[in-house]
């Protein structure tokens, strides 16, 4: 028949629908808690993580790209920014990206959530800032952050709110906090 529209895709089930929200719910809550309380959490599986971690945001990439070029999405895009360029080598990619990365990064926040409501409270550790970025007043985030080594561990967490600002690197500190089996979430760092 001439001029007849193309089947339309069959409606998403009930039990689809209800997943991908779960899904896009657990991915953004767990984005959220990693800004938050996982800036100030020592996994103790980080370079495990860290490995494993490079390679799920390379294998997300195709997947989520492919989620990506449906119908719907297409036209969202086609209708927001309708040159070509722009979509295609720039919101496009960013998109995929963002949202793989998103992927990645939400079991941490998870994982220190977990510390946080588990752990137990520990006494006075001692640990070791190896590095100090540089102290900020005008941030809008975190103003200072650290390299801190703790129990043969090392992460970057958020110095502001644990500890007197500006501190020095190399600086011996006493960290109290959360412990867990999966961690230490850092509650207070001040010195020996």
């Amino acid at each position: 028949m001439k001029g007849a529209a193309p089947n339309p895709k069959p409606p998403v089930s009930k039990a689809a629908a209800a997943l991908l929200l779960f899904a896009l719910a657990f991915v953004l809550a767990g984005f959220v808690l990693e800004l938050g309380i996982g800036s100030n959490f020592v996994f103790l599986f980080s370079a495990e993580y860290q490995a494993a971690g490079k390679w799920a945001f390379a294998l997300l990439l195709p997947i989520i790209g492919v989620g990506f070029r449906n119908r719907h999405m297409a036209r969202q895009l086609r209708q927001n920014y309708p040159t070509w360029w722009v979509r295609r080598l720039l919101v496009y990619p960013l998109s995929v990206a963002l949202v793989a990365g998103m992927v990645v990064l939400a079991p941490l926040g998870w994982i220190a959530a977990f510390a946080w409501a588990t752990g137990s409270p520990t006494g006075p550790t001692t640990g070791r800032l190896v590095s100090v970025d540089e102290y900020r007043t005008s941030s809008k985030g975190c103003g200072q952050r650290g390299q801190l080594s703790v129990r043969g561990h090392t992460a970057q967490v958020c110095l502001e709110g644990l500890a007197v600002l500006p501190m020095k690197a190399g600086t011996p500190i006493m960290v109290e906090g959360e412990l867990s089996s999966m961690g230490l979430l850092v509650t207070e760092l001040h010195p020996p």
